[in-house]
């Protein structure tokens, strides 16, 4: 295997055909206008590195089909090494329906059951995936299934053997049962990075036994009881105490019981926290005209990731992690937060996604909420 002090980033997990649907506050019944996208939390991560400059390689299964076809040939347009994008010659390729609500949140039909995408094997997994690599990405969302599940944890316990950076989001489909949360919580003690959103932040926080008070519940509610296809008309409940204090002590909760190097949460218009053993940082929100969501946590995740290879002089990543300095943070987190803000520019999260130069001029704009 080659040195791990290479700037290759392998993200395993969804490759899926998204339909978006047009018509806000609509489910699959009411909406008729659709947008085709490629699309899955790997693919997006994949295609941000690319297009940034760090080389990626997605580890990932579709069907023998037209739409696997279609996404194997965005995935090599855009520059990302397909050489482990696996053929499955028993089922179709996985496809997603995006719904938009009233509150601007999304909700997710994924179709066929026994998808391609959720067919990868623990056997699919050998050494030659890893060379070259310094960092394997992947999600909550991918260990929801078997096979996958098993193929996803082999690969990033293995790639932690080898020395190799673990950057994990820890998002999933709530109501998945216990092997999908135990796999969770396997997950997060393996990562080195770990990522966050705000609703999850709350969601994880009272899964460890942290402090929640009484108005936290209905907001932790809206994650544990997302709205389904057909709901998308209906409202959240108000978001609880969102001081900057509260979200800092709810994180350095989770920091304590994940015990990664550096703790990511993303807030959309509240910004984000970078947390690590020794530095905090807090990034606010780019301005910038949303259209959809979707997509903006895998932005922020491969903006990040980006510019801490980028920084990492040559050295092995895992080694640049330790004592990482608070310049690096701050500079690691303000890029990635314009990633994830430029991503929200499009319907289509794949082709939202930018190119170094123009996250840099976001950042050097330094026009924030």
């Amino acid at each position: 295997m080659s040195s791990t002090s290479g700037n290759l980033v392998v993200a395993i997990g969804e490759l899926v055909v998204d339909w978006i649907s047009t018509n806000k506050g609509g489910g699959f019944i009411e909406s008729d206008e659709f947008v085709k996208s490629l699309g899955g939390n790997a693919s997006n991560v994949a295609i941000a590195l690319a297009r940034l400059g760090t080389h990626s390689r997605i580890l990932a299964k579709v069907g023998n089909d037209i739409h696997g076809k279609y996404l194997i040939h965005i995935l090599a347009r855009e520059g990302v090494d397909t050489e482990y994008v696996l053929i499955d010659e028993n089922a179709p390729t996985a496809q997603c329906y995006v719904f938009t609500t009233v509150d601007d949140d999304n909700t997710f039909l994924n179709w066929p059951p026994g998808n391609a995408a959720s067919r990868l094997t623990a056997d699919d997994i050998t050494d030659e995936r890893f060379n070259d690599a310094a960092a394997i990405h992947t999600t909550g969302i991918s260990l929801t299934h078997e096979p996958r599940r098993t193929a996803v944890l082999k690969t990033i316990q293995r790639g932690k053997e080898l020395g190799l950076v673990i950057s994990f989001d820890a998002g999933f489909p709530t109501g998945q049962g216990k092997e999908s949360i135990e796999a969770l919580k396997t997950a997060v003690t393996i990562a080195d990075i770990v990522k966050v959103n705000l609703l999850e932040l709350f969601f994880w926080a009272r899964h460890i036994g942290a402090s929640i008070e009484d108005s936290d519940l209905d907001f932790i509610s809206a994650y544990e009881n997302p709205p389904s296809s057909g709901h998308e008309s209906k409202t959240k409940v108000s978001a609880p105490d969102l001081s900057q204090q509260r979200i800092l002590d709810l994180a350095k909760s989770l920091f304590a019981a994940f015990n990664p190097k550096i703790l990511l949460v993303t807030m959309a218009h509240h910004g984000s926290l970078v947390l690590s053993a020794n530095h905090e940082t807090w990034g606010k929100a780019y301005e910038v005209e949303t259209v959809s969501g979707v997509g903006a946590g895998d932005a922020y995740v491969a903006g990040f990731l980006h510019a801490l290879i980028s920084s990492s002089d040559g050295v092995n990543l895992m080694q640049s992690l330790e004592n990482i300095s608070l310049e690096r943070l701050v500079t690691c987190n303000n890029f990635a937060s314009a990633v994830g803000a430029i991503c929200t520019t499009h319907m289509s999260a794949y082709e939202g996604l930018p190119f170094r130069t123009d996250a840099d001029k976001l950042v050097a704009s330094l026009k924030v909420k």
